[in-house]
């Protein structure tokens, strides 16, 4: 999965000060990859590149690059099925601070139905509002020892996430 960014250009101009809310880039397409370069402690992950098509192979050439981590996806349906969103780092695997979504891509707003975390994303929180507020409740997700971690589907919290924390587990 070696593959190059070519559109450094296009992501200054698209994001400007580089502060760039997670929907605010294109979303044109079922299937997204999202990079992310991670935020100081306690702060959203900043949206480095975001790239969204028709085709799965389409959505990932721009946007994960050689060096980024494959960190995880939600998914629009259970065990992985539907529409979904690929999320990279571009500071190596998930670490105790980890990865923070404030905010799921408007097309998968309030339509995940599982999710998967790789790369030692293994401690995964779905919050049911947005900037990771967990005043309208949350969904955890920890595989202890284990590099990985999915949900098959959720049937608590079914179609309610809109933001997302990839982080490793603690104790790990």
């Amino acid at each position: 999965m070696v593959l190059t960014l070519g559109v450094a250009a296009a992501v200054s101009t698209l994001f400007g000060s580089g502060i760039a809310a997670a929907d605010a880039s294109p979303e044109e397409g079922k299937y997204c990859a999202t990079r992310l370069a991670k935020g100081k402690p306690g702060e959203a992950s900043r949206v480095v590149a975001r790239e969204c098509a028709d085709t799965k192979e389409a959505a990932k050439l721009d946007v994960a690059a050689a060096e980024s981590t494959w960190l995880g996806d939600v998914y629009e349906h259970e065990w992985g099925q539907g529409d979904y969103e690929m999320y990279f780092g571009d500071s190596g695997p998930c670490d105790k601070e980890g990865y923070r979504v404030d905010w799921i891509r408007t097309g998968m707003q309030n339509k995940t139905s599982s999710f998967l975390g790789w790369s030692w994303c293994n401690d995964v929180t779905l919050f049911n509002n947005s900037h990771l507020n967990d005043s309208a409740g949350t969904f955890r997700m920890i595989n202890a020892g284990q590099p990985s971690v999915m949900v098959d589907f959720l049937p608590s919290f079914n179609d309610l996430a809109s933001s997302i924390k990839f982080q490793r587990n603690p104790n790990d």
